[in-house]
């Protein structure tokens, strides 16, 4: 069965080094409602500038804080910038496009096995130059092996409100999303496709809101502060509004020994 992956980070431009600054093209999710961000304060916008000699490249994606010093993504959303090429800046603490305080980041890593023809573990991890300060809006999620059981959760991110139409708004946006097995979305929904190990589904068969292009690497969660889920795709030639998330649990070891392996190299 041949299936279009939709891949959500936003390439925001590819063009000459005086090239116009990346928050002019800035988008959310669609279909969803303004978040406020104490209800949201782990979320984290990813800005990612890649550099030649001859160009740069703007993208953004969403991230979640895990603790003062790192912050958890997609791995696509680091992939296709070699460390020693990119410049990446974390803004938290305000619901505002690039009006948070903004952070440096020192390295990452995304996932060995990340396969980007399948968008196999997908899963990466940002480590900050400067430790946050954790304030009312700016806090931390909880990583469980073994979450609890909801039925729905909940995903704020900055990807287009409409995405046909490439309409965009200046603020986050959260929408209410039905959570799904790996199992149960290959059987109701995928017909029996393969998707990646590691993986859950989020959102309603047939919902007028979901994540889009912008909202990659966003925290899907649960009980306002555990995250369950980073946004990695939809395939939109079986469902608009159904997407596909990291399944968090299952690589809660590779997180925790790819944060202290940051640690260490820093």
């Amino acid at each position: 069965m041949a299936v279009q992956y939709i891949i959500l980070n936003i390439p925001l431009l590819i063009s000459i080094v005086n090239s116009v600054p990346s928050q002019n093209f800035e988008g959310y999710v669609v279909g969803g409602t303004l978040a406020k961000m104490q209800d949201f304060p782990h979320v984290a916008l990813l800005s990612v500038e890649c550099r030649t000699e001859y160009e740069r490249g703007y993208y953004t994606c969403g991230s979640s804080i895990v603790n003062q010093a790192i912050v958890i993504t997609a791995a696509h959303c680091l992939d296709n910038c070699q460390p020693k090429n990119s410049f990446v800046t974390i803004f938290v603490g305000n619901r505002q496009v690039m009006k948070g305080l903004p952070y440096l980041a020192s390295s990452y890593k995304i996932h060995e096995e990340y396969d980007g023809e399948r968008a196999g573990n997908d899963i990466g991890l940002v480590k900050l130059k400067k430790e946050l300060t954790f304030a009312k809006n700016v806090r931390r999620v909880a990583l469980m092996r073994k979450p609890p059981k909801h039925d729905h959760g909940r995903v704020a991110g900055w990807g287009f409100i409409d995405a046909e139409n490439k309409i965009s708004t200046e603020y986050l946006m959260q929408i209410k999303q039905a959570l799904w097995s790996r199992a149960e979305c290959m059987e109701e929904m995928y017909d029996a496709m393969d998707m990646p190990k590691g993986t859950i589904c989020g959102g309603d068969v047939d919902g007028s809101s979901h994540v889009t292009e912008g909202d990659s690497g966003s925290g899907l969660v649960v009980s306002k502060f555990i995250l369950i889920g980073v946004v990695s795709y939809r395939i939109s030639s079986l469902s608009q509004s159904l997407a596909v998330y990291t399944d968090v649990a299952y690589f809660y070891d590779w997180v925790q020994n790819t944060a202290k392996t940051l640690y260490c190299e820093n």
